[in-house]
């Protein structure tokens, strides 16, 4: 999908005060056709799955829920329902992290909890429980997790470890 990428584009028009209102309406435009779609795409459940009418996946509802809670940072409406619906599937499907988790089931968890993060909410305990197991963590995921935990608290001292071990 274009979406995000075309959102990237309408937020840096918007942070860089570029006067452009021919490409920002066009994306505008684009934008608000989107998020149309991507409404029509959520399941009952409150998820998405990988295409019309397929079973509800965590990741891809995660990153849908990415794209949408940026678009409402960009002021594009949102509806709040759809968002409260998303948030409550994705909670739902968390997984509760182990040494024996595979790590790309851990990598998923901690963008799933970023998601969260960046939609409002968040899950301080998942957050919590993943930090225990970072050393399975790829750098991507790391920086994810250090981001929600700045979330809930950026003296929270679990954040300079994850950078050091960022760094190592």
């Amino acid at each position: 999908s274009s979406f995000l990428p075309k959102l990237v584009t309408y937020t840096t028009l918007q942070t860089f005060a570029i006067d452009s209102p021919e490409l920002e309406a066009s994306l505008g435009h684009s934008l608000s056709q989107g998020v149309e779609h991507l409404l029509s795409m959520q399941n009952a459940d409150g998820g998405w799955g990988w295409c019309q009418g397929s079973e509800s996946d965590s990741y891809i509802s995660a990153y849908v829920v990415f794209g949408l809670a940026t678009a409402q940072d960009a002021d594009i409406t949102v509806p709040e329902d759809t968002m409260n619906k998303a948030r409550s599937y994705i909670s739902a499907n968390l997984i509760t992290p182990s040494k024996t988790t595979d790590t790309w089931l851990l990598d998923r968890l901690a963008f799933e909890n970023f998601a969260l993060v960046q939609s409002g909410t968040g899950n301080l305990t998942s957050a919590n429980q993943l930090y225990e197991v970072r050393d399975q963590l790829s750098p991507w995921a790391m920086g994810f997790l250090a981001l929600s935990l700045d979330s809930f608290s950026s003296t929270n001292q679990k954040i300079p470890t994850l950078i050091s071990d960022l760094q190592a």
